[in-house]
């Protein structure tokens, strides 16, 4: 221990190793009077945080340990066909986003106030701190199972953010068919705006889309067979098996596609990039940029509907809607879409639906047969 001054005050410190964080840290004390009774008063008082602060076991594995024998696992599991790579990268974006979130302390010292601290420094609204808590909480409970980690009460402690109704959550997830027109007139860039039609009358995630050749188009059905990743920026597999499946041409998404030809058509003549397998490129003849589109969506969603966080998924999720809307049934709007697990689609579907039959209902109660005397 050692006495400092600041302020005018002596301080009694001492230099200790975080359990927390593994990294040096000084504890101190203010000597109230500086007199041996003050400095002896001081030194205990800084003796017993110092007991505070010493864990009962420390194992030393950090987070970005935890993570590393994560990926391995998930490595051995794709090299068995247990899981698809896809999979693992998205798994490691998410813990590359714990990691950033989270600090790299040590996994056996995390709180439940220290996790709420950084979740609420983070930024993120509430659904977002939620998908983070469940992200952390399966990966904790898969550690505890391999005894990779001594407990996991953490998990137990942290209750979900408070988060909109389900009803108010549903509703943000797509679009009204008036709101897709009112988008798609109001948008100034002929080529998102032309994206943007594509994607809700064909229900093709982004990266499927961006991934699109011309040769996987024909008369009848898109060829869904790769997607683009937006983390690694590479063309792969798509997302699931499932994943891979032709989506029928309605007429509507004809003349779209058909819109789209044209249009690249006069940018290849203006740019003169000359021809490319792709079915829509940017202005230079390569891949459509998902960022670039992701920008411009969210800022026309903003400034022309009024609408904070607008995304590409979005036009996913309408596409459900019109399509129960129009009376699609669930399995069939399941299998263009290339759903495994399609739980938002199940749910948009039902809201839908339901929807509908309340104001079939309002209507048969609006009619009048006999006139009451």
């Amino acid at each position: 221990m050692w006495i400092a001054e600041r302020n005018g005050y002596k301080i009694m410190q001492e230099r200790v190793i975080d359990p927390l964080t593994g990294k040096s840290r000084i504890v101190s004390c203010t000597i109230q009077k500086d007199t041996p009774a003050g400095r002896k008063a001081a030194r205990q008082k800084l003796e017993a945080k110092l007991l505070r602060k010493k864990p009962a076991s420390l194992k030393k594995l950090k987070l970005s340990d935890l993570i590393r024998k994560y990926e391995e696992s998930m490595q051995q599991d794709v090299v068995h066909g247990d899981l698809r790579e896809q999979t693992m990268i998205r798994n490691m974006y998410s813990m590359k986003t714990l990691l950033k979130t989270l600090d790299d302390v040590y996994v056996d010292q995390l709180t439940a106030g220290y996790v709420l601290q950084r979740l609420d420094e983070s930024g993120r609204n509430n659904t977002g701190k939620n998908e983070l808590l469940r992200r952390l909480k399966a990966f904790l409970r898969w550690a505890y199972k391999r005894d990779l980690i001594e407990a996991r009460e953490v998990i137990d402690k942290i209750d979900k953010y408070p988060e909109p109704s389900e009803r108010e959550k549903i509703k943000d997830k797509y679009l009204e068919a008036a709101e897709v027109e009112k988008l798609v007139t109001g948008m100034t860039c002929k080529r998102w705006a032309l994206l943007t039609e594509f994607l809700v009358l064909s229900g093709l995630r982004i990266g499927e889309a961006i991934a699109l050749d011309a040769s996987d188009i024909d008369a009848r059905n898109i060829h869904v067979t790769k997607t683009f990743n937006s983390i690694t920026h590479a063309i792969g597999p798509t997302k699931t098996d499932g994943s891979t499946r032709d989506v029928h041409i309605q007429p509507e998404l004809a003349r779209c596609i058909k819109e789209i030809n044209i249009e690249m058509l006069k940018e290849r003549m203006i740019y003169g990039y000359g021809t490319t397998p792709y079915f829509m490129t940017s202005p230079n003849g390569e891949r459509l940029s998902y960022y670039a589109y992701k920008y411009y969506l969210k800022k026309s969603g903003k400034d022309i509907l009024g609408r904070e966080g607008v995304t590409p998924h979005i036009t996913r999720h309408t596409h459900t809607s019109l399509l129960a809307a129009a009376g699609v049934p669930f399995d069939t709007i399941s299998r263009r879409l290339g759903h495994s697990s399609p739980q938002i689609t199940r749910q948009i579907y039902m809201h839908i639906t339901k929807t509908l039959k309340i104001n079939d209902a309002k209507a048969v109660d609006n009619v009048s047969i006999f006139k009451v005397c």
